[in-house]
């Protein structure tokens, strides 16, 4: 083969200038698409976390706010035996509030990977709030019709070191722009997690996800639904729950949700 010509195919093949869709949009747009409707600079929402274990379902509901440097703050209401635990993520930071010890413990490293309250959701999955364009650079492998929605396929490689997941693959409503559905993979390869995206509603300009499935790929027989009943974007949030000194105190502003 010519050098000439296989210098020009491989130009052809990599260029960023062809990681285009058939609408000639391209993959860095596509995620910054999805990240103006997922992050705001603030945000507060009730969800219910449904979690199956073979034939045993258990609901736990929380509260959870949130600012897009990352930093956020949750707590369960319900059941009564996980009332009042809270959570606070200051950037790559955890701290857990166990109210039946009175105790503040800090979570750090692979425990951040591990599950939250016994779900298919990890700490990090539950707790970040961020942009993947800063953690991921994005490549569209292909479309496809899911659910009778036109979708973008895009494969998600990780350019910092110490992700959760090192490769997504994602399925991209093309007219809302909402992940449908996303394959969480290990460097190795290996898939780790499966989350489909059940119901999907609009808030002003924004689409946003609210009922969601995640399944654990390394557990049996078990699921987790995370239903989205309350939500409010750009929202006054008090900086006194950003505080872990706060952690084992009532603060005054959470006691009109219980």
């Amino acid at each position: 083969m010519n050098k000439y010509f296989l210098l020009f195919l491989i130009f052809i093949l990599y260029s960023p200038f062809q990681i285009r869709g058939s609408d000639n949009i391209t993959a860095k747009e596509i995620v910054n698409r999805i990240d103006k409707n997922m992050v705001a600079n603030s945000i507060q929402h009730r969800s219910k976390m449904i979690i199956h274990q073979s034939r045993r379902i258990y609901e736990k509901e929380m509260l959870s706010f949130a600012f897009s440097n990352d930093t956020s703050f949750s707590i369960f209401l319900n059941p009564s035996r996980d009332r009042d635990t809270k959570y606070l993520k200051l950037g790559d930071n955890l701290w857990m509030y166990l109210p039946s010890v009175e105790k503040v413990i800090k979570i750090a490293g692979h425990m951040l990977r591990q599950s939250m309250m016994g779900s298919d959701f990890s700490y990090e999955d539950t707790l970040e709030y961020s942009k993947l364009i800063t953690h991921y650079e994005p490549k569209i492998v292909g479309e496809e019709v899911i659910k009778e929605r036109e979708c973008y396929i895009l494969q998600l490689t990780a350019i910092l070191h110490d992700v959760t997941y090192y490769m997504r693959k994602i399925w991209v409503d093309k007219e809302r722009f909402i992940v449908l559905k996303s394959e969480l993979y290990a460097k190795s390869g290996k898939l780790l997690k499966l989350m489909t995206v059940l119901k999907v509603e609009k808030y002003g300009d924004r689409f946003y996800p609210t009922h969601v499935v995640m399944e654990n790929k390394l557990r049996k027989d078990t699921k987790t639904e995370m239903v989205t009943s309350e939500i409010k974007f750009d929202v006054a949030i008090p900086e006194e729950l950003f505080s872990i000194r706060n952690l084992n105190r009532n603060i005054k502003f959470l006691q009109s949700f219980y």
